[in-house]
């Protein structure tokens, strides 16, 4: 296969002069495709990620997966970071590329789909990850993607931060988007909706501050279960937003009003505006390490709770080890699982959460601007009729927002209440993997061409293997 491939290589195939061979496809992004591969050469199995082929040639594409590589050599050897195998091109074929470990456990996302987690449990969490941004900062290197579609949860409970895609060198030249010598272009943002800093969202360059700012509001949705930014739909105008300062993270205790203050006050600092104003990722170690939090789940009191929730968390959580690759995690987070954070990720997170930065999202227009909108929670509508088709697109949408997967197959169920098939797909079978129903999922994604719902068919087609595998 040349570099002027039109599509990625094949499960099965040995590339490299014979160093990796493909088993499995586990998804595909906007920027990358990535397999579970055996690196022959070193003798393990690996999560190899491949620069998608529409990229080859573009220099600032090539460098950005060339630079993930090297940023994770140089964070080497930390318990809460990635562990790189190896990175370099193909030597059959120039193809740029990465290899890390292969991790047991699930990414944060789905955690928190699946539990409402208890402040013990949210101070833990936050420290592993503090922890390595701390590791990341020392270096010189800005993650610039801290999401938790990027982070993944070990079956022993602890925590790992991937994906360096969108990071970069604070040693690096700090010059203007599109200027020659950075790779950040006039139309690109690097980034995810709701992460973002305001000089993020401005294409500054760099800075620690930024990831400062992206830890806040992930602390804050940790605690929460939602995003500070969730009424925001367009990524588009949630980076017009931010970089014009229209908007602020709402305070934390008007959706969990038992947080400890100490806590409430880190998230606060952490996600100020300006970026002089908030503290180093070390001094927000020091702050977690003396908080004491209570026993009992912390929560958003304004959610009304779903009578299937308990079911749905069982269901969800099957009892007994499974296995689920880092890669499958990350493209299910990011290229199907893109749909656990709001209905409008539908039209597009990073795809493999990482959506390409010149690839805005195309959603529905935006929804109020904080701070209106900010403190109503939306509650989704009550069942519909059986066999009726009365509002199936808008309750099967809430039901989406609010993670509430057997409702969205309720109302996904007849085909004639779509006007979008493309929507009800990606809908139904995003719902039926959150629910562990991958045969289903992979029978009804099977002879779709959509790009997006075919990332879902590779991330159920590979969860089943994964957990059922056939005998070698």
């Amino acid at each position: 296969m040349s570099p002027t491939a039109q599509e990625l290589p094949a499960v099965g195939q040995i590339i490299a002069d014979g160093r990796f061979e493909l088993r499995a496809k586990l998804g595909e992004g906007g920027m990358s495709g990535v397999f579970r591969a055996q690196d022959h050469q070193l003798g393990h199995e690996v999560a190899l990620k491949l620069l998608l082929p529409r990229y080859l040639g573009r220099a600032e594409r090539e460098q950005r997966i060339i630079n993930e590589g090297a940023y994770l050599m140089r964070l080497r050897g930390h318990p809460n970071i990635v562990e790189i195998s190896d990175c370099g091109r193909l030597r059959d074929t120039g193809w740029p590329w990465v290899s890390t470990e292969l991790l047991r456990g699930e990414v944060l996302d789905w955690l928190l789909v699946r539990n409402r987690i208890g402040t013990d449990r949210v101070l833990d969490i936050a420290r592993q990850v503090a922890a390595a941004l701390a590791r990341c900062h020392r270096d010189g290197v800005v993650h610039r993607d801290t999401t938790p579609a990027n982070l993944f949860v070990l079956e022993d409970g602890s925590v790992k931060l991937f994906d360096f895609s969108h990071a970069g060198d604070v040693a690096a030249p700090r010059l203007r988007a599109g200027a020659l010598g950075r790779l950040t272009g006039l139309h690109d943002t690097p980034g995810t909706l709701g992460y973002m800093s305001p000089e993020q969202a401005a294409k500054a360059s760099a800075e620690s501050a930024m990831d400062v700012f992206g830890f806040g509001a992930l602390l804050f949705e940790l605690i929460t279960r939602r995003n500070p930014f969730r009424q925001f739909n367009d990524r588009d105008e949630f980076i017009r937003a931010q970089r014009e300062a229209e908007i602020e993270v709402p305070p934390i205790h008007a959706w969990a009003y038992e947080v400890p203050e100490e806590l409430a006050v880190v998230v606060h600092d952490c996600t100020r505006r300006a970026a002089a104003d908030r503290p180093s990722i070390f001094e927000v170690i020091e702050r977690l390490a003396v908080i004491d939090g209570p026993q009992q789940p912390s929560e958003c009191p304004a959610r009304t709770p779903d009578p299937s929730d308990d079911e749905l968390y069982e269901t969800v959580a099957p009892r007994g080890r499974r296995l689920v690759i880092l890669t499958m995690a990350a493209l299910v987070a990011a290229g199907a699982g893109w749909t656990m954070r709001t209905v409008a990720s539908i039209s597009a997170r990073t795809g493999t959460r990482l959506i390409a930065e010149d690839e805005p999202e195309p959603v529905p227009a935006p929804a109020m601007l904080w701070p209106e909108a900010a403190y109503k929670p939306i509650v989704a509508p009550a069942p519909a009729k059986p066999n009726s088709c009365d509002g199936a697109q808008a309750r099967g949408r809430a039901a989406f927002e609010h993670r509430q997967w057997r409702d969205v197959l309720a109302h996904t169920r007849r085909n004639t209440c779509w006007s979008s098939k493309s929507e009800r797909v990606l809908l139904r079978s995003t719902a039926l993997l959150n629910l562990g129903r991958w045969a289903e999922c992979t029978k009804l994604t099977a002879k779709s061409r959509d790009p997006q719902i075919r990332s879902l068919a590779d991330a159920c087609e590979s969860a089943a293997e994964l957990n059922h595998p056939e005998p070698r």
